[in-house]
């Protein structure tokens, strides 16, 4: 597993700081879910936001000033369905809408344990319903970090199940698709990651359950049919527990001839492309970037 000196800086600090297993902290001891973070003015430098409500939620709506784009990025953070938005995930959404001029929509949507069993989901897809309204689903993309790329996944099983038109495309950082947490190869990683705990995460995932079997795809969408989804593409590293969940998800989607394409970072974390000033990275925004401005219509094509 090969690191840049900045990443191993990095890996070092998170380790010092005792952030592994931050989430499962969170849900033990609480925190405030009625409102996610609100980006600086740092982070907004070159932007408007405008804040709107749907079903008592919060809505940020970012985009570059003075242009109008008729392209739309729907994003769902993570933090193991329990954590509110963090600052990190304000300074990557806010350089992705200055990178692609994209109107971004971040949803604030319900989090575990006082919403569960499916709740968040329902907010998520009903949101995308309304979207539909103003905007054609061939420019709307979706993408999600962590749990928000396994929230993600799930919405796109909903909107195929009610016989919805897809998104043009959907990005999966580091996605969270297993709330069971159930691969063994997973421990093994578990003694590297410096930012996730198998144990934790697996809480998690009971908490947002609820009600619902960890077997039912709406909270567990690895359990889920792949067949006639939009096109996806993952970002994953083997420093992360996570990572086996995206080999997993790579290898249903091969079963189900589903069109992809999977970049495959050697030594990253959890989510490295959210951290700024790490090479690997810009490495990966320049990525997403250049999927997003150059949309194909595409054909399968899948990279390791």
């Amino acid at each position: 597993m090969t690191m840049s000196m900045r990443s191993r800086m990095i890996y070092k600090a998170l380790k010092a700081a005792n952030i592994k297993g931050s989430c499962g902290r969170r849900l033990k001891t609480g925190v405030d879910k009625n409102a996610s973070e609100y980006p600086s003015k740092f982070d907004l430098r070159g932007l408007t936001i405008e804040v709107k409500v749907f079903e008592s939620r919060n809505v940020f709506i970012i985009k570059k000033k003075d242009t109008s784009s008729q392209r739309h990025m729907i994003y769902l953070h993570g933090g193991g369905y329990v954590c509110q938005s963090s600052a990190m995930h304000w300074s990557f959404v806010t350089d992705f809408t200055r990178r692609t001029a994209l109107e971004v929509c971040f949803l604030d949507y319900p989090l575990a344990p006082e919403y569960h069993s499916g709740k968040a989901l329902d907010f998520v897809y009903n949101y995308y319903c309304q979207h539909l309204k103003t905007y054609d689903p061939d420019s709307v993309l979706i993408m999600g970090d962590s749990a928000g790329g396994g929230l993600t996944l799930s919405l796109l099983m909903k909107i195929r199940n009610e016989n919805i038109k897809m998104p043009e495309k959907a990005i999966l950082i580091s996605p969270f698709v297993d709330s069971e947490v159930s691969d063994r190869r997973q421990r093994d990683i578990d003694l590297i990651d410096p930012i996730l705990s198998v144990e934790e995460l697996i809480a998690c995932g009971i908490v947002y359950a609820g009600e619902l079997s960890l077997k039912d795809w709406r909270v567990n969408p690895v359990k889920g049919d792949f067949k006639g989804l939009c096109p996806l593409s993952i970002y994953t590293g083997d420093n992360d527990i996570l990572h086996i969940d995206a080999i997993r998800l790579k290898e249903k989607l091969d079963l189900s001839n589903q069109p992809y394409t999977y970049h495959f970072e050697p030594g990253m974390l959890h989510v490295w492309p959210l951290f700024p000033g790490l090479p690997e990275a810009g490495k990966a925004r320049e990525q997403i970037t250049k999927e997003v401005n150059k949309p194909d219509k595409y054909d399968s094509f899948k990279t390791d």
